[in-house]
């Protein structure tokens, strides 16, 4: 979805952002040379499936991350309004839970557009 340059499994991974991966089994791959698991934090950040529901996930998710990235104290309206969603697990800042990130890109679209509604649009 981004565009990409880190150490990868199998060596140096570069990519530019609508490059095509291979998903098998968890792992992303591009031509058969295995780059990252699915669920690490490389294929978190700059893969998504290429279709239209995972990237408006994607985008969504990117949206709250960002707005949260911004405001990194636990005590925060954003972070209080985002600590009041119905499925938020963390209760806490970035700060004090590293894989807040993954939770966000983990929930589905319905989830994501409230999480936005009560962080994003109520605390403008």
């Amino acid at each position: 979805m981004k565009n990409c340059s880190y150490q990868g499994i199998k060596g140096k991974v570069k990519a530019n952002k609508g490059d095509i991966f291979e998903e098998n089994f968890d792992m992303i791959s591009k031509n058969g040379v295995p780059i990252c698991t699915t669920y690490s934090q490389n294929g978190r950040d700059y893969f998504c499936k290429n279709d239209v529901s995972s990237m408006y996930q994607y985008d969504l998710a990117e949206e709250l991350i960002n707005y949260l990235e911004k405001d990194n104290d636990s005590e925060s309206d954003a972070w209080q309004a985002y600590n009041e969603c119905e499925d938020s697990l963390m209760k806490t800042s970035s700060q004090l839970f590293p894989f807040w990130k993954n939770h966000i890109r983990e929930q589905p679209i319905g989830v994501l557009q409230e999480m936005i509604e009560r962080v994003i649009k109520n605390n403008v």
